[in-house]
């Protein structure tokens, strides 16, 4: 059984059906024990970095959608995106009720819901069932995050969980990545970027591109349409703070069991 969502529910909706899909199988597998806290740990970890190196984060949704199937990258921000929004707003809704209530219970309330009703997902339930929790709703803060793709803030979750805002590089392509993907043209190249010094120039035209970097250390590549294959690591000049979970001692690793459980 699990809640339903429209026949036609768009790509726009994937931050929910994959983001907090994956959310919930790696928590409920942490619950149940079939998941070791330390391999629960590496792997949010893990999703963090991809999400806050992201050459594509502050894409808006709608753009998302767009290239969904098109472009790894936006595939991949889905789950990304939807998986850090939920471990945000986990946390606001225990902030708000003085650790009353949490995430689960807004989840327990839609599946009870939509089984009576037979009404399928949309934001504006989601929105509903929050705010038994949240008086004002989460309308702004789906706006922000989801709609238009605005940085997640973990800030407030640092002071509550072993949490280390590490310096880490950006993936940065160094140009346009929407004249790209809709043109095919580079624009707006930077030229201290790493893809300018390996050749690339503002206005050439790309034919085929490499796989989408979720990491600044993976290469990538870009063939233009004289045969010119350029080759660059898609590493950023400066650093941004990555969140960590870095559980160090015996009460860190029973805070996590709780807040997860």
């Amino acid at each position: 059984m699990k809640i339903r969502h429209p026949p036609n529910f768009p790509e726009l909706g994937n931050w929910w059906t994959e983001g907090f899909t994956d959310y919930y199988a790696r928590v409920l597998s942490l619950s149940a024990g079939s998941l070791s806290l330390e391999n629960f740990v590496e792997w949010v970890n893990i999703l963090l970095r991809e999400y806050y190196q992201s050459a594509a984060r502050n894409e808006p949704n709608q753009y998302i959608g767009n290239y969904f199937f098109e472009y790894h990258g936006f595939t991949r921000l889905a789950y990304i995106r939807g998986f850090t929004f939920a471990l945000f707003l986990n946390d606001l809704i225990k902030e708000y009720t003085h650790d009353q209530f949490s995430l689960d219970h807004v989840m327990k309330d839609l599946f009870t819901t939509t089984q009576r009703t037979k009404e399928p997902f949309s934001s504006e339930l989601f929105n509903t069932h929050v705010s038994r929790y949240i008086p004002r709703g989460i309308e702004d803060e789906l706006q922000r995050y989801i709609v238009n793709g605005k940085t997640i803030d973990l800030s407030s979750l640092a002071h509550r969980l072993p949490i280390t805002f590490v310096e880490l590089h950006p993936v940065e392509l160094g140009f346009s990545l929407k004249t790209l993907l809709d043109d095919g043209i580079v624009k707006d190249l930077n030229v201290n970027s790493n893809a300018y010094k390996a050749g690339l120039r503002e206005g050439q035209h790309v034919v085929k591109r490499g796989p989408w970097p979720m990491f600044p250390e993976k290469s990538t590549w870009l063939l233009l349409d004289n045969g010119t294959k350029i080759e660059f690591i898609p590493q950023g000049q400066g650093t941004m703070s990555v969140p960590q979970l870095t559980p160090s001692s015996e009460q860190d690793r029973n805070i996590l069991l709780k807040w997860f459980s």
